[in-house]
């Protein structure tokens, strides 16, 4: 079932729209569903209750909530980006793990949800993208329950770690950070979240949960590869790079994982943090 709703064309989304994107987008809920998942059973979540994923993406974290609440409860995804929350909305009634919505929205306008409020409301890497993060966790505690949880997920990006330094992951850091910063967004606001969740009124958050991972190269390489290329026209625009050098970016990263000279790295941490509503 889809729900609509008003929306303008912008929204503060730095990567690509593409199928590349959305791809990635797949492996990395993928990569950290494990880290949602001992959140969600950290909080309670349980058969028939109601939740709503903002910024839902590819939908996997809301597959994952329907397995935790069943075919009783609810799960409603919530996304400016309209295609991709059908494509999830179609991968997700395939199924009978729970009900499903979509709601098609942009954050920065939306003020109630409907079917509110939520025993749970969750964002994973949707803070990231905001300008003022603080308004929107302020929605999301209106939108939640007495007694339900806000949680939200947010990297840490220094916390990548190689067994060495190499240029070309000094080049994804120029340009990543370089279109943050041009952006007005923090790609370490995982760290910060305490504080968001003072400032929206909250306080300190009840829990706490820090995840990272440690892999061969060969599973970093297309992520950093579809990050690169998912900011490379505003990169471009900001002469942070050049086509000719994304083309030596992609080849140095290709030689490092044919040649083994950095066999593995450390991913991003992956901060959570919750609330229980009063």
């Amino acid at each position: 079932m889809e729900i609509n709703a008003t929306q303008k064309a912008y929204d503060s989304y730095v990567l690509s729209r593409s199928s590349a994107e959305y791809q990635r987008l797949h492996r990395q809920a993928q990569i950290w569903e494990f880290a949602a998942k001992r959140v969600l059973q950290r909080i309670g979540l349980t058969e028939g209750m109601s939740c709503a994923d903002i910024g839902s993406g590819p939908g996997e974290t809301m597959r994952l909530m329907g397995e935790f609440v069943g075919k009783s409860g609810r799960v409603l995804g919530v996304d400016i980006d309209e295609k991709i929350g059908q494509e999830s909305l179609e991968m997700l009634q395939t199924g009978d793990q729970s009900n499903y919505q979509f709601l098609h929205a942009n954050l920065l306008e939306l003020e109630e949800l409907p079917n509110g409020p939520f025993d749970l409301v969750f964002a994973r890497l949707t803070l990231y993208h905001m300008k003022n993060p603080v308004d929107l966790l302020q929605k999301m505690a209106r939108w939640t329950k007495s007694g339900g949880h806000v949680v939200v997920q947010d990297y840490y990006m220094d916390g990548v770690a190689m067994p060495e330094p190499f240029d070309a992951y000094q080049h994804f850091k120029d340009v990543f950070y370089g279109v943050c910063r041009a952006g007005g967004l923090d790609p370490n606001i995982g760290m910060k979240l305490p504080s968001i969740f003072s400032k929206a009124g909250l306080g300190f958050p009840d829990g706490t949960d820090v995840a990272s991972l440690i892999t061969p190269f060969e599973q970093i390489n297309p992520m950093l590869q579809g990050v690169y290329m998912g900011v490379l026209q505003p990169a471009i625009q900001l002469k942070l790079t050049t086509p000719d050098r994304a083309q030596t970016f992609v080849k140095e990263l290709n030689t490092i994982q044919q040649e083994g000279t950095v066999p593995y790295g450390m991913w991003p941490s992956l901060i959570s943090a919750w609330k229980r509503m009063p």
